[in-house]
């Protein structure tokens, strides 16, 4: 057989076959399968593959093997053919990753939102820069532990129930050009909080995080409000129970548009049907499609007035 021959013979050799044999086991992730321990990080998509640890990758089993044992291309070669290697192969598997909504709290915390202070710098400065929320407010939440920067480039906002445990959290992607976004814990019963809401008598509901600290920056907040951010145009009763426990107003805060429209419309009902139609009810409505854009609008026009006042 010729050299040309032998490299025929193993190019159909499984990754996932050597990547056992070197001791990793894989998980699926959507259309890829990810193999990771303390030394290795690679995703596997159809015959290409990529190390996350070392920032390098390549196509099929010979520049893997090349890769892994770090030898040559001739090296990985012989490598392949002795097929010896896999007479042995560990009983490996690949295992199907749970979605985030189906893990505890505290493993799906762990994959999708790891705190990472290095990466702090980046997400302020696109809360601050980008979003145009006022540096103070995002400074407090810092401080506070309810926000902060995850090692995979987002930017997470604790939610926590009425009690103030945290039972859960949303993320947002710090690159403005991603629609990322991600909740993961309980969403129906912990949320991204503005103010004291054990004792609010007014409750404002917004759909999400940096929408109520939107809020916050353009209105302020009485010392009886709280911003509730709900992850989404739904209804919280659990945070509807609580509101009419504590004889609170319920104000629905959600975007302009149609889906906001129709949240509004079931967080009236809901509120109705709990308070047998006794609870006070308001809404506040966005000029732009949220009141981030409302916020992001006022500052822009704001620094155009002072230009022009300039001259």
């Amino acid at each position: 057989m010729t050299f040309k021959e032998l490299i025929d013979s193993v190019r159909p050799t499984s990754l996932n076959d050597i990547l056992n044999v070197h001791g990793l086991s894989g998980i699926r992730q959507g259309n890829s399968i990810r193999y990771k321990d303390e030394t290795a990080n690679i995703v596997v998509t159809g015959d290409k593959w990529y190390d996350n640890k070392l920032a390098r990758g390549g196509v099929g089993p010979i520049d893997l093997v090349s890769h892994l044992r770090k030898c040559s291309f001739r090296e990985a070669v012989l490598w392949l053919a002795n097929k010896t290697h896999f007479n042995c192969l560990p009983q490996k598997h690949i295992q199907e990753k749970l979605p985030a909504e189906q893990m505890p709290y505290d493993q799906s915390k762990q994959e999708y939102a790891l705190r990472d202070d290095t990466r702090w710098s980046e997400a302020r400065s696109y809360l601050i820069d980008k979003r145009c929320l006022k540096s103070k407010i995002v400074d407090e939440f810092y401080n506070k532990g309810d926000i902060y920067a995850t090692t995979k480039g987002g930017v997470a906002f604790i939610h926590r129930n009425v009690d103030g445990e945290d039972v859960g959290l949303s993320i947002r992607s710090i690159n403005h050009q991603s629609g990322f976004r991600l909740s993961i814990g309980k969403k129906t019963t912990g949320w991204f909080t503005v103010g004291d809401l054990k004792e609010a008598k007014e409750i404002i509901v917004a759909e999400s995080a940096i929408d109520a600290l939107s809020l916050c920056c353009l209105n302020g907040l009485g010392p009886e409000s709280s911003i509730v951010a709900v992850s989404g145009a739904f209804s919280p009763l659990t945070l509807l129970k609580h509101a009419w426990k504590n004889e609170a107003k319920i104000v629905a805060a959600y975007d302009s548009d149609d889906a906001g429209l129709q949240a509004r419309e079931k967080l009236r009902e809901a509120w109705r049907e709990i308070t047998n139609g006794m609870g006070e009810f308001d809404e506040k409505i966005p000029l732009k499609k949220d009141w981030n854009e409302d916020l992001c609008y006022k500052i822009t026009e704001s620094k155009k007035l002072k230009i022009v006042q300039k001259f």
